[in-house]
């Protein structure tokens, strides 16, 4: 049976979704029956609550106790649904319980990239991934890293070297900072959008120099255009001065003809008439009413040039080529960054693979191609029959890759008598930028997409056999009668104003109230001043909807709720960042997402300068310690104006002596929160810094340059979780506040609108283009005029995402709803809203009923444990070396393994002994080693490799792979040095940096035995000792 449950904002979904989950888990008299079903979320922090409502629903129903409420629902729905009585319910309740406490592995509740990483782990070899399956969020470290990669390549590779160069040859001509990389880097995210991977496919036909080639032809068929055009405009203005006219005795004077005219001399892109140009024509009419008799007669004898000239560029326009033209333009300006995104991408899987780590959007795409191509992926295989439920949450924000990987599991299960239950809202498809598609919810039980899978039509087939309509959602247990009421209106005639095909998203009947709350909405619609030509100001604010939210936010405060009862909810950082600093300004204390992450946080950014002060002890991290210092511990004595900042830094230092650089990272860090008062049982930010400091060291090692490094990189971005500041009104982004609620939430910004900038997209160029099979652009007014389906289908997707954004924030509020909309817009979403409820510039609304905030109760405590025990006055004595010996540098806490580190990542760079200069330079530059340190190690390999015995093993025409990955029979990974193979045979070469070892013979020995199970005859293995030169055969 296929299912999907509609479930608007507020209509309990996650209740609906357990309640489903324990129907088939306990509708069987088996306690590991909920072993078969597997439930997908879209979120970690989702996955933890349905996980933990799964076992708090259990322990009720097992309780024995009266049930009210949403556990009596559950139980109910089971006796109806599964014809069990109560006792029974109970019993397997109690059962089920037991046994997923005894065998949680079992328990399937996950996000879809964790499950993902599990389908894919026993086949990691056969996707050429590594077997491990690090994953890793730094996606924008590692694309420029990538970045830096192909840009050393530059010279080696003779067609890149073409393409770089052209890039820097449009940077000149563009007058643009020479930086290469930056068009690189700023395309590099197309690299993990699901819309870029097939443009790019048929971009990887291409070869390099072919690009290069149809930018030549785009140059000078755009140039030959554009001059034609120019000329037209020259020779028209040439007329008119040699009959002495000027602005002024044209028609419209400087905004009329003379202007259009001078824009066409100076012609680039585009050009449209305006209103006065095309009266002009349509009148014949080119004189002033104020010129004289002599002017008028000289106009009236330009004027037939006049009217040729405007009606040959209209001609134009009318027969496409000034369209063509537009497109040539926009092409280009991407051209060359776009081509080199194949090759980008080349290096960003070399960067991966020896970092040993993986994307999560390279899980799912891995698998979707598996699923594209195969009707029956190999990838399920040890699955089997293990799944026959399947519950998804948040279909809505599923991606098309993501939903086509799990087909095959789900069609199986569908095909042999298993369920599917879909669960999401269309209406809250606000995560399209995170590849999320809404489309494939509403196309249900339809496939959307399905000519992109190698079964399509079978897969469609199962899904409309075994499809089971229900009725959606439609009490709302969460908001108001007013705000139900309100938003019920308002989006029923919202969705007349999308295009027809949209429309379906909108199409659920209205909600239900059910809470007993009148509810109180109030809505304004101002007149937007003139926006300020303040250069770079792309968002400006305008004041209107700050004095708003602070005038709501008096207003609630003054009917008794609290600070944070109230969020204000804004489309972008800029506009969070005004309503917040007004709010300060107010007297509020404002609290949002950004603030609780640990580089906000005045204590750790303090800890950590601190400690950049123990690694570098110059007098840059001086002075930053000692400012950070003065600013959250005045009493400590340290301030800029006391003397040179190093010198109190010794001084402070000095008085506290378990804050030495010799200490381990995790004890150094925590002397040091301690020295500064900040104790992490009681403080989530210390203890969030803590953590942060101990999983580094995990992964990463305890050595404190690199850990200053993922600060600086990673970590003071870190959200760090922790209850609601009650004391603070909460103001985030729409997007972080989807799945909350708040009893009153203020929207000053509900036209939704961020800045103006668009996002590049993807389109078909040809005709125009014929020789390009895909293009990215930027979308913009003119292009928008050419009709492109692409673009079009764009805007149309891009209103329904600003009307989501709408539907999102106006159903958080539990009581009341305050909105400012832009009433000068003539256009979008706000201005259909306020047509709709009547507003113009200026106007209020208000639905509902003002009154007191309900009386708030705390939180029952009993049960919790306290986590805010005292910290001992002294640390607790482990008898550990905590100390590091008196010679140790902690910038460069562990010299020898650095010094082995950058060796082997030298040699590993180098295929042969021609190599080996590019290799030191690279290296030794990312590694920060003196000039003199880089010509040592230069001299020292080239003595090495140049040995009679180690140079065979460098030689040309060699296969050679280094850190490549084999796979034993228990799926554990090994890594040898350097693999070379000549056709009669492969050679081992692992290369040490310490002193001789017997184990260093068994992990080659066992490199041989991998190498000889997978076919190869011929194998010997060396061991090659960099400190003395040794080269040994293992036997």
């Amino acid at each position: 049976m296929f299912q999907a449950l509609h479930s608007s904002a507020g209509a309990g979904k996650t209740h609906a979704l357990v309640r489903h989950y324990l129907l088939l888990a306990l509708r069987e008299d088996e306690p590991g029956a909920y072993g078969r079903i597997l439930a997908l979320t879209f979120t970690n922090k989702a996955a933890g609550e349905m996980r933990e409502r799964i076992i708090t629903y259990l322990e009720g129903l097992a309780a024995g106790t009266e049930l009210t409420g949403a556990l009596a629902n559950v139980r109910d729905t089971i006796v109806r649904e599964a014809g069990l009585d109560p006792a029974t319910v109970r019993e397997r309740a109690a059962r089920t319980l037991t046994h997923i406490l005894h065998h949680w592995p079992q328990f399937a509740v996950s996000t879809i990239d964790a499950f993902t990483r599990r389908v894919v782990m026993p086949f990691a070899r056969d996707l050429q991934m590594d077997s491990e399956l690090r994953m890793t969020t730094e996606e924008k470290e590692m694309r420029a890293r990538a970045v830096d990669r192909l840009l050393e390549d530059a010279g080696s590779d003779p067609a890149l070297t073409t393409l770089l160069t052209s890039i820097g040859s449009d940077l000149v001509e563009n007058e643009d900072v020479w930086r290469v990389d930056r068009p690189l880097l700023n395309l590099s995210d197309q690299l993990t959008k699901e819309a870029a991977i097939d443009p790019l496919l048929k971009l990887q036909d291409s070869q390099d120099q072919d690009f290069v080639a149809i930018q030549r032809d785009l140059r000078r068929a755009t140039h030959t255009f554009r001059e034609r055009l120019r000329t037209l405009g020259r020779n028209a203005l040439a007329a008119l001065a040699a009959e002495g006219i000027n602005a002024d005795d044209l028609a419209y004077g400087k905004n009329g003809p003379w202007s259009y005219l001078n824009k066409l001399a100076v012609f680039d892109v585009a050009l449209d008439p305006n209103d006065h140009v095309r009266k002009a024509m349509a009148k014949d009419a080119w004189t002033s009413g104020k010129a004289s008799a002599s002017v008028k007669a000289a106009v009236e004898r330009t004027a037939p040039l006049l009217r040729k000239t405007i009606q040959e560029v209209e001609d134009l326009r009318g027969s496409g080529e000034l369209g063509a033209h537009t497109l040539r333009c926009a092409v280009l300006e991407d051209l060359l960054p776009a081509a080199g995104l194949h090759l980008l991408s080349d290096r960003l899987e070399t960067v991966k693979r020896e970092e040993a780590l993986v994307f999560f959007s390279d899980l799912v795409k891995k698998v979707a191609a598996i699923v594209q191509r195969e009707p029956a992926p190999f990838l399920y295989e040890r699955l089997g029959e293990k799944y026959r439920h399947f519950l998804i949450d948040e279909f809505q924000d599923t991606s098309l890759l993501q939903w086509h990987a799990l087909l095959p599991l789900i069609t199986n299960a569908l095909s042999t008598g298993g369920t599917a239950l879909l669960v999401g809202d269309a209406k809250q498809a606000i995560y399209r930028w995170r590849n999320g598609e809404a489309r494939q919810f509403t196309a249900l039980p339809h496939l959307f997409g399905k000519e992109r899978l190698a079964d399509g039509d079978g897969h469609e087939g199962i899904l409309l056999r075994t499809w089971a309509p229900i009725d959606p959602l439609l009490e709302n247990r969460r908001s108001a009668r007013a705000v139900i009421a309100f938003n019920n209106d308002l989006f029923a005639a919202l969705r007349d104003t999308l295009p027809e095909k949209y429309r379906i998203v909108y199409d659920a009947p209205a909600q239900l109230a059910v809470n007993d709350h009148e509810g109180l909405v109030r809505v304004a619609c101002f007149a937007k001043p003139e926006k300020n030509d303040a250069p770079g100001d792309d968002e400006h604010i305008d004041p209107d909807p700050l004095v708003f939210t602070a005038g709501a936010v008096r207003e609630a405060l003054a009917d008794g709720f609290k600070p944070g009862d109230i969020a204000v909810l804004v489309r972008s950082g800029n506009q969070g960042n005004a309503v917040a600093a007004h709010l300060v300004v107010q007297g509020h204390q404002v609290v949002s997402p950004d603030a609780l992450s640990l580089g906000a946080d005045p204590g750790a950014r303090t800890a950590m300068a601190l400690l950049a002060w123990t690694c570098r002890p110059d007098d840059v991290s001086a002075a930053q310690a000692v400012q950070l210092l003065a600013l959250l511990r005045p009493d400590h004595g340290t301030a800029p104006e006391r003397g040179h900042p190093a010198e109190q830094m010794r001084t402070w230092c000095s008085t506290r002596p378990a804050i030495h650089p010799r200490a381990p990272l995790h004890a150094l860090l925590h002397a040091i929160l301690r020295a500064l008062d900040l104790d992490p049982s009681r403080d989530a930010f210390a203890l969030g810094l803590l953590n942060e400091a101990h999983t580094f060291a995990q992964e990463h090692g305890s050595a404190i340059p690199a850990f200053l490094e993922h600060w600086e990189r990673t970590a003071r971005k870190r959200p760090v979780g922790g209850a609601t500041n009650k004391a603070a009104v909460q103001v985030m982004t729409v997007h972080k506040s989807k799945g909350l609620e708040f009893p009153v939430v203020i929207v000053p910004f509900a036209d939704m609108l961020g800045s103006n900038k668009r996002d590049r997209q993807w389109i078909d160029p040809r005709p125009t283009v014929p020789e390009l099979p895909a293009a990215l652009v930027t979308p913009n007014k003119v292009l928008d005029a050419l009709g492109i389906p692409a673009i079009e289908e764009e805007k149309e997707l891009g209103a329904l995402d600003v009307m989501d954004l709408i539907y999102v924030a106006f159903t958080r509020p539990v009581l009341r709803l305050y909105a400012a909309f832009d009433g000068r817009r003539k256009s979008g979403a706000g201005h259909a809203a306020c047509t709709i409820l009547g507003l113009g510039p200026g106007d209020r609304l208000e639905r509902g009923t003002r009154s007191p905030a309900p009386t708030h109760t705390e939180r029952d405590r009993e049960g919790l444990l306290d986590l805010h025990a005292p910290m001992p006055a002294e640390p607790v004595r482990i008898r550990i070396r905590q100390e590091a010996p008196t010679n140790w540098d902690p910038v460069d806490p562990d010299p020898f393994r650095a010094h082995g580190k950058l060796l082997h990542a030298i040699l590993a760079r180098t295929h042969v002994t021609e190599d080996l200069a590019a290799a030191v330079e690279s290296e030794a530059a990312a590694a920060g080693v003196a000039p003199q340190d880089k010509d040592a190690i230069h001299q020292r390999l080239a003595a090495l490799l140049a040995r009679p015995d180690v140079a065979p093993f460098f030689a040309p025409g060699l296969r050679t792979r280094t850190e490549a990955t084999l796979i034993d029979a228990h799926g554990h990974a090994h890594r040898p040095d350097r693999l070379t193979t000549d056709g009669t045979g492969t050679r081992v070469l692992d290369i040490k940096t310490g002193a001789p070892s017997p184990a260093h013979h068994e992990q080659v020995a066992l490199y041989m035995r991998l190498l000889r199970e997978l076919g190869e005859a011929s194998v010997s293995g060396y061991l090659l000792y960099v400190s003395d030169g040794g080269l040994v055969e293992v036997l």
